[in-house]
């Protein structure tokens, strides 16, 4: 009976190993009411993310840019920052998915990820914010006992995180 658990437990823990987000957010209890300059409001349009699997085979299933750019949108325009289209915006925001780290096996699944954000003025190129933001989650074996999910559930919080600190770091900035 041990012998059985003993190797339930490893299976669910090796089949955390590769699974994609499909739920990405930022965590609602980090969310912060960030003041943005005016300048942003509703001028701001977010380009394709780059990055992705298609671009490095080792990533392959592991980082879904559909869901993160659906999850950036969505988070740009809660912030009433996104603009209707991109002949309309001031502002373009750029992401591209550089790294991904997390472990292959194991009863705390700890994601960190390192995206790069540029924000540059539309008509003249000129980059107004460049940051490689780097945003780490783990998710505990009392969270959730199924390796997969578990895997899941760090994955999307640590690209959810990411957003969130680009937001905040956004709001800092105080363009010319």
């Amino acid at each position: 009976m041990n012998r059985l658990l003993i190797v339930l437990m490893i299976t669910l823990g090796i089949v955390g190993c590769s699974t994609r987000a499909d739920k990405i957010e930022p965590a609602p209890e980090k969310v912060e009411q960030y003041t943005y300059n005016a300048v942003f409001k509703h001028n701001m349009w977010l380009e394709p993310v780059t990055g992705s699997y298609a671009e490095n085979a080792e990533w392959s299933g592991r980082i879904p840019v559909e869901s993160f750019q659906e999850a950036f949108t969505r988070a740009l325009t809660e912030a009433n920052l996104l603009s209707e289209n991109k002949s309309s915006a001031d502002y373009l925001i750029s992401a591209k998915l550089l790294e991904i780290n997390k472990p292959r096996v194991g009863h705390h699944i700890t994601i960190t990820n390192k995206i790069e954000y540029t924000v540059t003025r539309a008509k003249t190129g000129e980059v107004v914010m460049n940051r490689v933001i780097p945003a780490t989650h783990t998710t505990y074996f009392g969270e959730q006992l199924i390796g997969v999910m578990r895997h899941r559930l760090a994955q999307e919080a640590s690209l959810g995180e990411s957003i969130r600190l680009f937001l905040r770091d956004l709001s800092l900035i105080n363009p010319r």
